[in-house]
C-alpha cells in the first residue's frame, strides 16, 4: 500500500512539473483550444512540446477538432503544428502570426482554402494537406519557397500551376488522387526534386520539360491515362522507382531501358504487346512487373538480369518461356500465372530462391496455374503446391478446357 501511494504521488508530482514547464500564457492558449473542442480533460503536456516554457510543438491529430480559434496566433514559438484527422473547416488568419512554423499537418479534414495571412510562414519546409477539398493547388502555399515537402494527396485539384516552377527547393510532392490532366513545362525548375507521385490523376501525356529532374529517385503515374512517354525521361539518371500501372501504353518506352540505377518498375495492366530485346540493360534491376498486359514473348536478354529479385508476368499470351531465365539465380518470386505455357525450361529447377522458406514461412513464390503445362520437374511440382495447391487443375490439358 505505501509503495502504491509513492508511485501515485510521483505521478501527480511529474503531471505538475509538466504543466509547471509551460509558461502561463501559452498554456493558457493550448488550454483555450482543448476546450473549445470539448477535450476538457486533456492536459496540456500531453499535447504539448515546450523549450524554455515556449510551446514549440503542438499534436492535435485524430482529436475531432472543428474549432481553431484566432489565439493559435499566440504561440509565436510553434514549429510544429499538427492537426490531421480532424474536422476542420476554416483556419484563423490568425495562423500567419505564428512565423517560426516548420512543418503543418492539415490532412483529412474539411478545408477548401487557406487565409492569406498563410503567405507569412515563410518558414514552412513540410506541408501536408492530403484528404480536403481543394479544387486548385492554392496561390498561398505557391509563394512558400523553404517548403521541401508539399502533399495535396486526394483532394479536387485539377490544373498544376505554371508557378510550381517558384519551388526550387522542393524535394517530395506528392499531388495523387486529384483530377489533374497536365503538368505544366515550368516543372523544369524543380531541380531538388527527388520524389513525384501522381496516381490516380487524368493525365495523358508527359511534359518533355520532365527530363530536368535528374535528381528524381520515384516516379509514381499508376492509373492514369498516358499513351506514350517522352524520350527525355531517359535522362532521370537518378530513378530508382518508377510505377506506369493502369495507363494505355501499347509499347515498352525504349527509353526506360537505359535507366542504369532503376530497381524497381511496374507496368501491370496496359496494352504492352512486347519487351526490349536490350532489358539486360538495366543493371540494377531488382523488380520487373508486367502483369496483364499482351507480351507473347520473353527476350533472351531477361537472363543477363542477375539483379532481378522478381519477375511477374502473369496474365499476358506467352507460350515460351526462355531457356535463358535459368541465369536468374537471386529470382525469389515468379509469376507466370494465366499464360499459354505448355512447357518449362530444363534447368529452372536451379533457381532454388524460389523454393525458399525462413522459419517455416514461405519467401519464394512460384505461380504457373492457368496454362497447358501437362508435365514438369518433381521440384517444380512441389514448389508450385506450395503456393497455389490444385495449380494442376488449372492447366487446359488437365480440364480438356
Amino acid at each position: 500500500m505505501k509503495n502504491l501511494l509513492v508511485t501515485i504521488a510521483t505521478a501527480l508530482f511529474l503531471i505538475q512539473s509538466a504543466e509547471s514547464s509551460v509558461s502561463k500564457e501559452d498554456s493558457a492558449t493550448v488550454r483555450l483550444i482543448l476546450d473549445k473542442n470539448g477535450l476538457t480533460s486533456m492536459a496540456v503536456w500531453s499535447v504539448a512540446d515546450t523549450v524554455d516554457g515556449k510551446v514549440q510543438g503542438l499534436y492535435l491529430s485524430s482529436q475531432k477538432i472543428s474549432v481553431i480559434p484566432p489565439d493559435i496566433g499566440d504561440l509565436k514559438d510553434l514549429r510544429l503544428l499538427w492537426l490531421d484527422h480532424n474536422q476542420v473547416a476554416h483556419i484563423p488568419a490568425a495562423i500567419g502570426k505564428c512565423k517560426q512554423l516548420e512543418s503543418l499537418k492539415l490532412g483529412y479534414n474539411r478545408l477548401v482554402s487557406l487565409p492569406e495571412e498563410f503567405t507569412n510562414l515563410q518558414n514552412i519546409t513540410m506541408l501536408d494537406l492530403d484528404n480536403n477539398l481543394m479544387a486548385k493547388l492554392p496561390d498561398q502555399v505557391l509563394v512558400l519557397r523553404s517548403l521541401s515537402e508539399l502533399s495535396l494527396r486526394s483532394n479536387k485539384i485539377q490544373i498544376v500551376p505554371a508557378k510550381i516552377g517558384a519551388f526550387s527547393s522542393l524535394r517530395y510532392l506528392y499531388l495523387d488522387n486529384n483530377e489533374i490532366r497536365s503538368l505544366p513545362a515550368e516543372i523544369d525548375s524543380l531541380v531538388q526534386l527527388e520524389v513525384l507521385t501522381l496516381s490516380q490523376n487524368q493525365l495523358t501525356w508527359l511534359p518533355p520539360q520532365i527530363g530536368s529532374l535528374t535528381l528524381l529517385r520515384k516516379l509514381d503515374l499508376t492509373g492514369n491515362r498516358i499513351t506514350s512517354v517522352p524520350e527525355e525521361i531517359g535522362k532521370l539518371a537518378s530513378l530508382t522507382d518508377l510505377y506506369l500501372n493502369s495507363n494505355r501504353l501499347t509499347s515498352f518506352p525504349k527509353e526506360i531501358a537505359v535507366l542504369k540505377k532503376l530497381r524497381w518498375l511496374y507496368m501491370d495492366n496496359n496494352s504492352i504487346a512486347g519487351l526490349p530485346l536490350n532489358l539486360d540493360s538495366l543493371d540494377s534491376i531488382q523488380w520487373l512487373s508486367f502483369a496483364g498486359n499482351r507480351i507473347r514473348k520473353i527476350p533472351a536478354s531477361i537472363g543477363k538480369c542477375t539483379t532481378l529479385d522478381v519477375l511477374n508476368l502473369s496474365r499476358n499470351l506467352i507460350d515460351i518461356v526462355p531457356v535463358e531465365i535459368t541465369g536468374l539465380k537471386n529470382l525469389m518470386i515468379l509469376r507466370l500465372d494465366h499464360n499459354r505455357i505448355a512447357v518449362l525450361p530444363e534447368g529452372i529447377e536451379q533457381l532454388n530462391k524460389l523454393g525458399i522458406e525462413r522459419g517455416g514461412k514461405l519467401y519464394g513464390d512460384l505461380d504457373i496455374s492457368y496454362n497447358r503445362i501437362c508435365n514438369t520437374s518433381a521440384q517444380i511440382k512441389e514448389w508450385a503446391d506450395k503456393y497455389n495447391p490444385g495449380w494442376n487443375t488449372t492447366q487446359s490439358c488437365k480440364t480438356g478446357k
